[in-house]
């Protein structure tokens, strides 16, 4: 089982709280202050998780259990849960950008060395990588859009 990482809370904490209205309104439907709730959002602060009863207060008050969501994924592996999905898409782009210039490098002189071609493999692997999760994220739909 796979635990959710401290910027994954940290993103569905505030989709969390945006989906509420904001800090003020999220303060005035549960136990915690503003202060408080803006540390959940933080994913430097990762010993600051939202309680169950704050998160049932903001999720009930929301329509969505976006949080409850994200957890139950975490016991049906093999199912992905990509909590920023646009960054995600973004890497994507940047390891398509890599396996082009390793491309064009290699065949800048006409030929493909071993070393070239194990370049481009590398940059391959890497991009196929990210699409087998974001495949995995598609495919259980568990994309978290912040």
């Amino acid at each position: 089982m796979r635990t959710l990482n401290a910027i994954e809370h940290a993103h569905l904490a505030r989709r969390l709280i945006e989906a509420v209205g904001g800090l003020e309104r999220a303060a005035s439907i549960c136990r915690v202050s503003q202060g408080v709730l803006s540390t959940y959002q933080n994913p430097n602060r990762p010993e600051c998780n939202m309680p169950s009863d704050v998160v049932s207060a903001l999720q009930i008050a929301g329509g969505d259990a976006i949080m409850s969501k994200a957890q139950l994924a975490e016991v049906d592996e093999p199912l992905t849960v990509i909590a920023d999905p646009m960054l995600h898409a973004c890497g994507l782009v940047k390891e398509a950008a890599d396996v082009l210039g390793a491309v064009q490098a290699s065949l800048a002189d006409g030929t493909v060395s071993a070393s070239d071609f194990a370049r481009c493999d590398h940059e391959l692997a890497e991009i196929e990588q990210r699409i087998s999760i974001l495949r995995a994220g598609l495919r259980g739909a568990h994309l978290r859009a912040v």
